[in-house]
């Protein structure tokens, strides 16, 4: 069989991303289904937390605002190596930026430095990476206990990293578009996405409503708030409607920090 160079190097492309994505989706289900900390979500009022990955500009300019006028303040999860870029149309966050958000009360927290995603990474370069990041938020944002909390890259975890994640962070959070209620895994926090095709108010706000039933956690995330958002972001006009009718049904706003040390507080008792 003769081969053709172009179509057997895009043979090969494809089996390694196949691969990958089967790699990612495997670690994604070791890391739900065997958690090394568990959490116990178990609330008499409903709790509400708006996060950002990424953190472009507009989150800070827009979402964080927007969380103000309702007395609210929101995590911030920022990966240092995004300072002043570019993505696409889309301006990244500056180091006034992070300087505000502590100012203001917000939670500054981590999303890695490189924002690569974990699987990509060696233990030893991953470790690196994280200390890269941990050093420069505390250049912009000190704070007074030693473990924040962490968002992964592109929500996809790395189950040999969950140890090295468990004695840095105090919580990790990624996707699946749940509530967390109950025994919930510290090091895989369910995530709400607030972006995409589905970012219609009447599709988020049946999670508040469920949420104020039932009391739980629900942690909302998203990047852009902008009246032209990104495939990823969300319009101010939704967000700022999410936040209100969060607080219309009596739930409590609070970052994930805030949420953390309420819960752990009770646990304790």
């Amino acid at each position: 069989m003769e081969w053709n160079n172009g179509q057997a190097g895009r043979r090969v492309t494809r089996q390694l991303l196949n691969f990958n994505d089967w790699s990612d989706r495997v670690s994604d289900r070791m890391m739900r289904y065997f958690p090394r900390r568990r959490l116990d979500v178990r609330l008499e009022q409903p709790v509400v937390s708006f996060t950002f990955d990424d953190v472009p500009h507009s989150a800070v300019r827009s979402g964080a605002t927007l969380l103000e006028r309702y007395n609210a303040r929101g995590t911030f999860y920022i990966a240092g190596g995004l300072q002043d870029k570019m993505q696409g149309e889309i301006r990244m966050f500056s180091p006034a930026d992070v300087q505000y958000l502590a100012r203001a009360g917000h939670e500054v927290a981590c999303h890695s430095f490189s924002h690569r995603k974990m699987s990509k990474l060696s233990r030893e370069i991953l470790e690196r990476d994280l200390a890269r990041n941990k050093a420069y938020l505390d250049s912009l944002a000190p704070q007074e206990g030693k473990f924040r909390n962490f968002a992964y890259p592109y929500n996809a975890p790395k189950w040999r990293a969950r140890n090295l994640l468990a004695n840095r962070f105090s919580s990790c959070r990624g996707s699946g578009n749940q509530i967390n209620r109950g025994r919930v895994n510290r090091d895989f926090l369910y995530g709400v996405e607030i972006g995409g095709a589905d970012a219609k108010f009447s599709t988020l706000s049946s999670y508040i409503e469920d949420v104020a039933r039932n009391p739980g956690w629900l942690i909302f995330f998203t990047h852009d708030v902008d009246d032209n958002p990104s495939p990823y972001g969300c319009t101010r006009d939704l967000f700022e409607k999410l936040v209100a009718y969060a607080a219309e049904k009596s739930c409590r706003i609070l970052p994930v920090r805030d949420a953390m040390a309420l819960l752990q507080g009770q646990n304790r008792e």
